[in-house]
């Protein structure tokens, strides 16, 4: 048997070749990469809760609307990853990172006393929302997000006086992203010989899996301003914090053969065993890595609504510390 070590090395994502890096070489690169994604969960659990006005006022007001945005984890941040698995990133990845979206119902009301208003929010992505999200993107995802929030304002938005306020919201995110590395069969180990067994283990057309599971804090300071009576600029910071659990690695039909005929993971590391050493950790699904991120972000946000029969609200938000960006887009009745 050749030495383990070349074993944990032979991943193969390009079809007919050996992969030159080990799967330690991408469970590092995944480890780095989750940091910067949790950097992009913390962005995207503020979509439903940032609206142009810093405040909608005492009861009765309120408003509706549904939320369309995504967080991306920033410009290279995908490479690393292609590069583990010996392929490179498509350049849309490559140039903005990987999207993490978000689609969300939201609405807030205004309360009885001091002007402070609450809203609350939550969304799923739809299999037929996910096809689309592939055909254009060629990312698969599944979404699901819920959260609520209650803003106290600091100014009224009166004469030369903009809005200002305070909010704190807290969200809950889980979600799932895939992308493919590759198609066709790919051979993973190629007649390796383990324990007097000659092993072929082979991969069907891998995807990049990623898989999140978040709950986030936020506090916000928000400052807007409406002009003319249906414009309304709005700018803001964020600080958010809590916990993300990041899962990544790839999937694949794997088919494992041992001497030619039809075999599995366990007696795989049965054979390994027998020699005193440890399989890599694959499975008939693929491989992955889990990750938990609890580094707090910082981020700046701003845009613009247009109020004529319903508010249309666009905004962007931005993480300094990362480069992270994300995008979201309202459509909204308010009163």
């Amino acid at each position: 048997m050749k030495r383990f070590a070349v074993v944990l090395s032979i991943l193969a994502i390009v079809a007919g070749a050996s992969w030159a890096q080990s799967f330690d070489a991408f469970q590092s690169a995944f480890e780095t990469f989750s940091g910067q994604m949790a950097s992009s969960l913390a962005v995207n659990s503020t979509v439903g809760f940032t609206w142009s006005d810093a405040s909608i006022g005492n009861f009765p007001h309120f408003g509706a609307g549904l939320n369309v945005g995504a967080a991306f984890t920033g410009e290279g941040t995908a490479s690393p990853l292609f590069a583990a698995l010996g392929k490179t990133a498509p350049a849309e990845l490559d140039q903005f990172g990987v999207p993490i979206p978000a689609v969300v119902a939201s609405a807030k009301i205004g309360l009885p006393f001091l002007g402070m208003d609450i809203g609350v929010k939550g969304g799923i992505i739809w299999p037929e929302l996910g096809d689309s999200l592939q055909a254009s993107t060629g990312v698969s995802a599944e979404y699901k997000n819920l959260g609520a929030q209650l803003r106290l304002p600091i100014l009224k938005d009166e004469g030369f006086i903009p809005a200002v306020s305070l909010g704190f919201g807290a969200s809950y995110q889980q979600g799932r992203i895939k992308t493919s590395v590759g198609a066709g069969d790919t051979t993973i180990i190629d007649n390796e010989s383990i324990n007097g067994h000659s092993w072929t283990v082979v991969a069907k057309d891998p995807l990049l899996d990623l898989g999140w599971e978040s709950i986030i804090y936020d506090g916000s300071l928000q400052v807007s301003k409406r002009i003319l009576g249906f414009l309304t600029p709005y700018a803001g910071v964020g600080y958010s914090f809590g916990s993300s659990t990041v899962t990544g690695g790839v999937a694949s039909d794997l088919t494992f053969t041992r001497d030619g005929s039809s075999s599995d993971y366990a007696t795989l590391a049965d054979d390994f065993a027998a020699l005193g050493g440890t399989a890599p950790a694959l499975s008939a699904t693929g491989f992955t890595y889990t990750t938990t991120n609890e580094d707090p972000v910082l981020r700046l946000y701003g845009g613009l609504s247009v109020k004529l029969l319903v508010v249309l609200d666009l905004g962007v938000m931005y993480v300094p510390a990362t480069g992270n960006f994300g995008a979201s887009a309202m459509l909204r009745f308010q009163l």
